[in-house]
């Protein structure tokens, strides 16, 4: 794996994360922004929260990892987020530039009684939204990604012709236990 300026720390992360069980969130959502920076959480987002967590509609925002994205993180997950942080050295450098990357920019959003969601100024910028402000929220197993929608949809034609060797990599090496077929070095996926 390739280490780019503590990515390499931020996927460990977020693989470890992944396996705590928690609510599981998937699907891409579209919403537009106003010009006051909300945007309606979608139907399909709030379907897929937690009904019988109290604070169902906190949300913790901050920067993706990627360029152009944001994170949303239900507060029950965040939490969880925020404990792996935690255990990471204080004197290693690069952790310490991983959590200043997160934090700096983290805030707590609640959605409102018309069911907004207010994006600080700071994450605006950070999304370099065009003009449209047309968004995408996608679920990402434990969190949501907020993308501008072209933004999204131009990255996603570079990215295709790509998932082939993506999916290899990443989920290549995965087997289903007590496998006794040793012919299969390359799993179909």
């Amino acid at each position: 794996m390739e280490e780019k300026g503590g990515k390499c720390i931020i996927l460990t992360l977020l693989i470890t994360i992944s396996k705590i069980p928690m609510s599981e969130y998937y699907g891409t959502f579209d919403c537009k922004m106003d010009p006051k920076n909300r945007f309606i959480l979608p139907a399909g987002v709030k379907r897929q929260v937690d009904p019988a967590d109290k604070d169902r509609y906190v949300f913790m925002m901050t920067k993706g990892i990627e360029e152009d994205s944001l994170f949303l993180y239900p507060i029950p997950n965040w939490k969880v987020f925020l404990s792996k942080l935690k255990e990471l050295n204080n004197f290693d450098p690069q952790n310490i530039e991983t959590v200043r990357y997160f934090m700096d920019c983290s805030f707590e959003v609640e959605m409102d009684n018309q069911n907004r969601i207010a994006v600080n100024k700071k994450l605006v910028d950070h999304l370099n939204m065009d003009s449209s402000k047309e968004l995408l929220v996608i679920g990402l197993l434990d969190y949501f990604e907020i993308w501008d929608a072209s933004t999204y949809e131009k990255r996603k034609k570079e990215k295709q012709s790509n998932i082939k060797q993506l999916a290899h990599a990443t989920l290549g090496s995965l087997s289903k236990k007590n496998n006794n077929n040793s012919n299969s070095e390359n799993p179909k996926i």
